[in-house]
């Protein structure tokens, strides 16, 4: 990798470090969803789902469409998937790390 490589390898964690912003991308791990249903999903305001939705578009780690007054919201970056499960297989092994 080059350092352009990691600048962008950066960037894309920086985006997804926040809590919400993980469980945006746990939610839409496999679908597309709208705003609101996002929203109900995360039980947060429409303007903190709304910024966190527009962060992670900006870093093209999410895409959206519009159907007439309903934005939809989906994963652009399947990569991001990746580093979701190696999140998930570190918790794991703190979690095992505990019962030692």
């Amino acid at each position: 990798m080059g350092k352009a490589d990691y600048f962008i390898a950066a960037e894309a964690i920086k985006a997804i470090a926040h809590p919400i912003r993980l469980e945006v991308i746990d939610i839409l791990r496999n679908k597309e969803l709208s705003v609101s249903i996002i929203q109900a999903k995360l039980k947060a305001k429409q303007s903190i789902t709304s910024q966190h939705l527009i962060v992670m578009k900006n870093k093209k780690i999410l895409q959206s469409r519009r159907d007439g007054n309903v934005i939809y919201y989906s994963i652009k970056n399947k990569n991001i998937l990746k580093i979701i499960q190696c999140i998930d297989s570190c918790k794991s092994y703190k979690e095992e790390e505990k019962n030692v």
